[in-house]
């Protein structure tokens, strides 16, 4: 049994070569006892490599196969989570149609009411304590956006409401007269749901107002002045309001025209 010289170092090639030569020359079989043990030992060890080599080569095989097929694989996934992105979008589209739900680029604006007590603004729910405001689950329902559909949320469901008419309120509130009240044009932006009457959002500006207190009446869309009543209400009244009441021929229009001022719904 012979030990194949390739893949060794000069060296010890040499002495393998050596080994070959002697044996041709001479009769020395007798005195490599311990060699014939060693070739036996390479000789299993070389079989048991060219075995691995062929389950290498095997698995280099069947891992070109397996990726082959993973590149197919991924390519049918890719497709179909194109399909099923047009398919979402279908869906989605019919369900945002069915709730009434948009986006708008521009604020959507209606009507709202506020009350005045004790030197601060309050919505039905909660404090307004600047004329921007975001929207709040009272039921804290996790996981979604706000507002949250009506089916789980409320009553009332969350969101800053707004209606389309003033004639949605009783007379004296649409007409701005009810004391300690404020009545005025509030723009919703986010994610904003459309029902019969008017609408819910996500956050709400309010663009004009017209508030009725402290035996004065002021109505303004000024930014900054709104800001200012958010902020402490006696002071802008007393500061900037007129000692007149409210005049109805006066407040609708006013708040109409706010309200119609780039009116957006996409």
């Amino acid at each position: 049994m012979r030990v194949p010289v390739t893949d060794m170092t000069p060296d010890v090639r040499d002495q393998w070569l050596r080994l070959a030569t002697y044996r041709q020359r001479y009769q020395i079989e007798d005195r490599l006892g311990t060699i014939h043990s060693l070739e036996k030992s390479l000789a299993r060890r070389q079989s048991r490599r060219s075995a691995l080599s062929r389950r290498i080569a095997e698995l280099e095989q069947a891992l070109d196969e397996a990726l082959r097929e993973m590149k197919a694989v991924d390519a049918e996934i890719a497709g179909g989570r194109v399909a099923g992105a047009l398919l979402i979008a279908q869906v989605l589209d019919q369900v945002i149609e069915e709730m009434g739900e948009a986006w708008s680029p521009a604020p959507v604006r209606g009507f709202r009411v506020w009350r005045i007590a004790d030197n601060k603004v309050k919505g039905n729910q909660v404090h307004w304590p600047t004329r921007t405001l975001s929207s709040v689950c009272l039921r804290q329902l996790p996981g979604e956006d706000l507002p949250h559909p009506m089916s789980r949320c409320g009553p009332p469901a969350c969101g800053i409401y707004a209606v389309k008419d003033l004639d949605k309120f009783p007379r004296d509130v649409g007409d701005g007269m009810m004391d300690r009240s404020m009545l005025g044009v509030v723009g919703l932006t986010g994610k904003v749901i459309e029902h019969s009457d008017g609408y819910r959002g996500q956050h709400g500006t309010v663009m004009a107002m017209s508030v009725n207190h402290w035996n004065r009446w002021l109505m303004t869309c000024d930014a900054r002045l709104i800001e200012e009543f958010f902020n402490n209400p006696r002071d802008v009244m007393f500061d900037a309001g007129d000692k007149t009441k409210p005049d109805p021929t006066e407040v609708r229009p006013f708040l109409e025209a706010k309200r119609d001022e780039e009116r957006s719904w996409t």
